[in-house]
């Protein structure tokens, strides 16, 4: 049944998500969330990956689709954005100590760190960037491995972004004249959080693959469309 599918995953995600935020970056668990092969099943599901699908010996026409509202890909999605926010600094513990208290003379250096989000100039970056060295084990965690899926997933959600099924999304409003509204829908307003985490997360090789990708544009393009 899709409904107890559903609650299954968002009962999960809900779980990860705990579990991520009172982490240390070096604790086993977010070691393993990081790398592959936990992070590729949430990154297929999340950008709604074929691979993801096939995987599971599911046939082309029961791949899911793609809806406005909660699913289980808003839920991979979720978890991704925690597991990145946590990898950039903002979660609730660090790499050694204990919680990190939140007060507002914490947040206010945290703010005054990131600063205008600035990228680098196209010359200081790396043409490509490094694949994450396997032949060491890793003793904390780090977006190597997510950098190494970037381009890929960047591709993936902005073609969602701009999907032809999102055409038919509208919601009754009023002051309309009777004409229905598109609608922005859950899902997409997810992969707009999503992209503003990894924003935040400051890294060259990051900045990099969302320079060379156009997801930015859509979200610009999505900001203007949904203004009001």
């Amino acid at each position: 049944d899709d409904d107890v599918a559903f609650l299954c995953s968002q009962h999960a995600a809900e779980i990860l998500v705990t579990i991520i935020q009172n982490s240390l970056l070096n604790s086993p668990v977010m070691i393993s969330l990081s790398s592959d092969p936990a992070l590729k099943r949430i990154l297929d599901i999340a950008s709604l990956s074929s691979s993801a699908s096939l995987s599971n010996d599911m046939s082309r026409e029961e791949q899911p689709e793609f809806v406005p509202h909660e699913s289980k890909m808003t839920c991979a999605i979720t978890v991704l954005e925690s597991l990145v926010l946590q990898l950039g600094g903002y979660g609730a513990v660090g790499v050694e100590g204990g919680a990190v208290e939140k007060t507002d003379e914490t947040l206010q250096t945290n703010l005054s760190e990131i600063g205008p989000h600035t990228p680098p100039p196209l010359a200081s970056l790396p043409m490509h960037p490094s694949s994450p060295d396997f032949s060491q084990e890793a003793t904390t965690a780090d977006t190597s491995t997510l950098v190494s899926h970037l381009p890929a997933l960047l591709q993936d959600l902005s073609a969602l972004l701009t999907h032809p099924v999102t055409k038919t999304w509208h919601t009754p409003a009023q002051y309309t004249g009777g004409e229905p509204r598109l609608l922005l829908g859950t899902s997409r307003l997810r992969i707009l959080r999503l992209v503003e985490a990894l924003v935040l997360l400051g890294d060259a090789s990051v900045d990099f693959d969302l320079q060379h990708s156009n997801i930015l544009k859509h979200c610009i393009d999505l900001f203007w469309k949904f203004e009001r």
